[in-house]
C-alpha cells in the first residue's frame, strides 16, 4: 500500500496500530504525521513525512520485536478482525508466559 486513500482509511489504520501500539517503543513520535491528517485545523495532505512515517509503522509492526513465534496449542490465542465493505484485517496474538498478550501476526 503506497498510501491511504481517504481520512476514513486513516483512521482505520491509526485505530488498528492503536490496538497494536503497546508493543512499538515511541510509537506517538512516530505516527504524529499520520495524526496531523486527522485534524481539520491542518490541510490534509499526504506528503513525504506521512510516507515515511506510515512505511515505519508497518516495518515496526511486522519485525520481530513486535511480533511473538506463534506456539499452539501452547498458548492461549485470540483473533481479532476488522472488516469494510472493501477492506479486511486481523490480527492473531498469543498469551505469553508473563502474561502479556503479543501479536503473532497481521493480515490486510
Amino acid at each position: 500500500m503506497a498510501e491511504l486513500s481517504d481520512i476514513h482509511e486513516l483512521r482505520r489504520f491509526l485505530g488498528m496500530v492503536d490496538q497494536s501500539g503497546k508493543y512499538i517503543p515511541n510509537l506517538a513520535e512516530l505516527i504524529h504525521p499520520l495524526g496531523e491528517l486527522v485534524s481539520k485545523k491542518n490541510a490534509r495532505v499526504w506528503g513525504p513525512q506521512q510516507q515515511n512515517a506510515f512505511d515505519a509503522v508497518k516495518q515496526k509492526l511486522s519485525s520481530t520485536t513486535a511480533l511473538a513465534i506463534f506456539e499452539y496449542p501452547a498458548l492461549e490465542s485470540t483473533l481479532s478482525a476488522d472488516a469494510s465493505s472493501y477492506a479486511l484485517s486481523a490480527v492473531l496474538t498469543q498469551k505469553q508466559s508473563d502474561g502479556k498478550w503479543k501479536p503473532v501476526v497481521f493480515v490486510s
